[in-house]
């Protein structure tokens, strides 16, 4: 995943893209639990077909570049020494060519970030997936189709992408509410998180949309703090479930009295998925919906609404999971986090604070690449 994320080539990005599969699938077909052959075929199946979606786009341009450079050149970045070869934003596309490739390469992505209704492999891997499986998942997958997106779709296809970030928003939108709606009826942990996540997928790609710097540059934030967040909410899912052998919210109630590190912990991961002022969170959020302004403010409050209800229910799960009374016998005696679990919440926590209290260091590192990106595009 690491090589797809800092790959400026095309080939290169699918190659990465395409080897960083099969680790998953045996993970999870070897160490998942119940289901795991089924839900590693879905993940598979679902894969190929955006795997099939990269390699139109990669042969279609590397025909183009030959035609039009004289190589096929799928580099975004000239290499060094060379001074007479072309790279693909050289390329001239026209518009129709441009809307082809520009939503099969987005369908191909938005199948790993995930955004409904390609997103229906998620919420069973995560229920099969061991702890670290599902960080892995929440971790590197949306972030690397994100990157695609980013980094190839928008300044390759510029017209096309442009023309189309309207329904872009409108799809962000619609995943990010019907994930929250569907979140409200579960009744496993791992399942509500994969749902949520669907749901901030949804919320990234309308930062996306906007297309300018506030959007992009909160889209990168959110994706980054809201990874985070999830991975130690995973953590401390794992937590509990070595503990009492399920993950079920019903299982469970009134955790912060023999658990109060744990609870503490899952209180703050869950202030910053809301967004709460001073920590990771809440600077994806503000810049995303900033940029959003200058789309739609009717889009803005929408969001806003899908958000709300979110936040809602995690703090619904807080509640049921952490406080009231201890009806179940053996809640009783759970021993709080080890030195391990709290180690790595602490390595989680730091920049989820940092970033909420002090984002600009982060900010100058992201702002030029989005300043680039849109340059590139032209409107910058």
């Amino acid at each position: 995943m690491l090589g797809a994320i800092t790959s400026l080539n095309l080939h290169g990005f699918l190659y990465f893209w395409a080897q960083s599969l099969p680790p998953i699938l045996v993970w999870l077909g070897r160490w998942g639990g119940e289901g795991r052959a089924r839900v590693a075929t879905r993940v598979w199946a679902t894969e190929s077909v955006g795997l099939a979606g990269l390699l139109f786009v990669v042969f279609a341009l590397a025909e183009m570049s030959g035609a039009q450079l004289g190589q096929a050149s799928l580099d975004l970045v000239r290499p060094s020494g060379d001074r007479a070869g072309g790279t693909l934003l050289d390329l001239e596309i026209g518009l129709a060519d441009q809307r082809m490739l520009f939503w099969i390469l987005t369908l191909a992505l938005v199948t790993r970030l995930p955004i409904v209704p390609l997103h229906f492999w998620l919420p069973a891997a995560h229920a099969a997936s061991p702890t670290g499986l599902s960080i892995l998942l929440v971790t590197g997958f949306a972030q690397t189709a994100a990157i695609g997106l980013l980094r190839f779709a928008l300044p390759l296809f510029p017209d096309a992408a442009f023309e189309a970030r309207t329904i872009l928003a409108l799809i962000g939108i619609v995943a990010l509410g019907y994930a929250s709606l569907v979140a409200l009826v579960q009744k496993e942990m791992k399942r509500l998180m994969a749902y949520l996540s669907v749901g901030y997928a949804g919320f990234a790609m309308f930062g996306i949309a906007t297309m300018n710097v506030q959007g992009l540059t909160g889209a990168v934030v959110q994706l980054l703090t809201h990874g985070l967040a999830t991975a130690a909410i995973f953590v401390m899912i794992g937590a509990l479930a070595r503990r009492r052998g399920t993950t079920e919210v019903a299982a469970f109630g009134g955790l912060a009295r023999p658990m109060p590190v744990c609870a503490a912990f899952f209180g703050l991961m869950v202030f910053s998925l809301m967004g709460f002022p001073l920590l990771g969170g809440f600077i994806g959020d503000l810049f995303v919906l900033l940029g959003s302004l200058d789309l739609s403010r009717e889009l803005s409050v929408a969001a806003l609404g899908a958000m709300g209800v979110a936040a809602a229910y995690l703090l619904w799960v807080q509640r049921r999971v952490f406080f009231g009374p201890v009806d179940e016998p053996a809640n009783r005696g759970l021993i709080d986090l080890d030195g391990v679990e709290r180690a790595v919440l602490v390595a989680i926590a730091i920049p989820i604070l940092a970033i909420g209290t002090y984002p600009n260091p982060l900010l100058r590192r992201i702002e030029p690449a989005v300043l680039e990106i849109l340059h590139q595009m032209g409107r910058g």
